[in-house]
């Protein structure tokens, strides 16, 4: 994805809206993303909450602003207001009270780890070990709790450890 390498560089904001639509799929616009920190959280607080999921947008958008908000809050980035902070807290609490999709359960627990809400993490936790917590959430097949379970689980790992913020330091 060389174009989108050239126009991270070029650090222009009014580039946001493109990484977005390839956030998804492309590195690149993950971290272009990452790199404009607080001045991109406008832009994918609306991508998640839009109806537009083209290139799978919305989930691109959850996972780039959960390490936006864990890079902040570890101090490998400024931080973010703290009217960014409630809105990204409401919108976690949000997501995670809706279910999950199959591409969105990653980011939607990616979130929630990042917001550092204890009764969100408690509710991951509990996904991550319960199999009955699945039902009420739409899993119901085994292979789709056996394969959403090890995800957490691995999340859950990945946060705790700081493994998610290695390539930061």
């Amino acid at each position: 994805m060389g174009l989108l390498r050239v126009l991270r560089e070029s650090r222009d904001p009014k580039f946001i809206p493109i990484f977005i639509d390839f956030s998804f799929m492309a590195a690149e616009a993950k971290t272009a993303l990452q790199d404009f920190g607080e001045p991109a959280v406008p832009a994918l607080l609306g991508a998640i909450r839009g109806t537009d999921n083209s290139m799978n947008r919305r989930h691109g958008s959850t996972s780039t602003l959960a390490m936006i908000m864990r890079r902040s809050k570890a101090g490998l980035a400024p931080p973010l207001s703290d009217d960014h902070l409630q809105e990204i807290l409401m919108l976690a609490r949000e997501l995670f009270a809706g279910g999950f999709d199959a591409g969105g359960l990653g980011g939607t627990a990616q979130l929630v780890l990042a917001t550092g809400d204890p009764e969100l993490r408690r509710q991951l936790e509990e996904l991550a070990t319960d199999r009955t917590a699945w039902p009420p959430r739409g899993r119901r097949a085994d292979w789709e709790i056996d394969l959403a379970q090890r995800l957490i689980a691995y999340l859950l790992k990945a946060h705790d450890s700081g493994d998610d913020l290695r390539a930061y330091r």
